[in-house]
């Protein structure tokens, strides 16, 4: 019990330095985006690499660290760690896979719009040809349309994981439920009880129903079949008048 515990805890801690790294680097990426391409150089970037480097360890020792707890939890009550907790775990490690892989994509544009700028110049003065401006409207068009569509992926991940957490908490009620079900008598017999009741309800409605669609049928099949006499009894009055 005490080493399922400890491991939660190792896990939580590794999850908070994973967090504050990963913001870290999200801002760097935004500082990036917003300088010039003057004002970036080389040891800036390495400053990049270097945290990289240092969020990729954190990632690989928290799946790790989530492999351990999955494991742990398929040990049953006894080893202190259910498997929901263990699937929460796995999808905030997923989560932060997903933020690092998509700020690193936008440090990778930053780095590719700088080389582009630093190469396009004409002479030492800075000059850009009309062909260059050309062509970092449309670098800036395309890093436009990367940042929306990188600001759609995180919402739909941070939805993804409001619903998540929706789901855990509904597994979570009806554990309770089941077992509050257990725990008090007569519970479970009134509940089976309730649920006999509406089945019956629902079959006699179901008869009700089947029963006026028979009797409609009927009653359109006899006016269909009275129909021909009563143009008969018409055709004869006609007849004698």
């Amino acid at each position: 019990m005490s080493g399922g515990g400890e491991l939660k805890k190792t896990v939580a801690r590794k999850e908070r330095e994973v967090d504050y790294k990963i913001t870290h680097y999200a801002s760097f990426a935004d500082n990036l985006e917003q300088m010039s391409a003057q004002e970036t150089d080389d040891d800036m970037f390495s400053s990049g690499d270097h945290m990289r480097d240092e969020i990729q360890r954190l990632l690989d020792e928290l799946g790790d660290l989530n492999r351990q707890l999955l494991t742990a939890s398929r040990g049953g009550p006894s080893s202190g760690v259910s498997q929901t907790i263990a699937q929460q775990h796995m999808g905030r490690l997923q989560t932060y896979t997903q933020d690092f892989a998509r700020i690193g994509r936008r440090i990778g544009d930053a780095r590719s719009s700088a080389a582009l700028v630093r190469g396009g110049r004409r002479s030492r003065r800075g000059e850009w040809s009309e062909e260059m401006h050309e062509l970092m409207s449309e670098h800036d068009a395309v890093g436009g349309a990367h940042s929306a569509a990188d600001r759609v992926l995180a919402q739909a991940s941070a939805t993804h994981g409001d619903l998540e957490g929706q789901r855990h908490r509904l597994e979570g009620i009806g554990g309770r439920l089941q077992s509050l079900a257990r725990q008090v008598p007569g519970l479970n017999s009134l509940m089976s009880r309730i649920r006999t009741k509406r089945e019956r309800d629902r079959m006699l409605l179901a008869a009700c129903i089947g029963t006026m669609i028979t009797a409609l049928i009927l009653y359109l099949s006899l006016i269909h079949i009275s129909e021909p006499t009563r143009h008969a009894q018409i055709s004869y009055a006609v007849f004698c008048l």
